[in-house]
């Protein structure tokens, strides 16, 4: 028999070969991820609004040409021009200044919404994956009584009940 056609020659000329291939380099998760970020443009858009709305709350007390809690009757209903690029409001003050600083609350009221409701989310997870039987069903009930209004009602009636403020818009979110 010839040794080419032997088994064992064949196997042991495979490994060799394999071996000798050079492996592409280890990529680790973050790199992939990265990767797949850069191909979706609509993320990589969504990534660029998110990154100029949160440099423009850090930044706004420099970013902001006027003070936007100046009251001005004289430049009242101004429309938009060299001086006031997005015009005045009733009180004078300046529309830009007043988006720049509102751009903060936005971000604040939106990342206490989603850290409160994670924390939540999570806690209550936990307790039903962990306690089960009792305590899973009344978890269980207590979100399908959440689901079963609309979020943007709930959110009113509970401003309605505790008032108006910043503290009770983060509650009812």
């Amino acid at each position: 028999m010839p040794p080419s056609t032997r088994a064992c020659g064949t196997a042991d000329s495979l490994v060799q070969a394999a071996v000798r291939l050079p492996s592409p380099p280890a990529r680790g998760n973050v790199a992939r991820a990265w990767t797949q970020l850069r191909r979706n443009r609509a993320a990589v858009a969504g990534l660029i609004v998110i990154g100029v709305l949160v440099f423009a709350a850090i930044f706004a007390p420099y970013l902001a040409p006027y003070n936007p809690y100046t009251v001005s009757l004289d430049t009242r209903l101004q429309p938009p021009g060299g001086a006031h690029l997005l015009g005045t409001d009733e009180l004078g003050r300046d529309i830009l200044s007043r988006l720049i600083f509102g751009t903060r609350v936005a971000l604040w009221v939106g990342i206490v919404t989603v850290v409160l409701s994670g924390f939540l989310g999570v806690s209550g997870g936990l307790v039903a994956g962990f306690l089960g039987g009792y305590w899973d069903a009344v978890i269980m009930r207590l979100v399908d009584v959440f689901l079963a209004f609309p979020v943007i009602i709930l959110a009113i009636a509970i401003v309605a009940v505790r008032g108006p403020g910043l503290t009770n818009v983060l509650l009812a979110l």
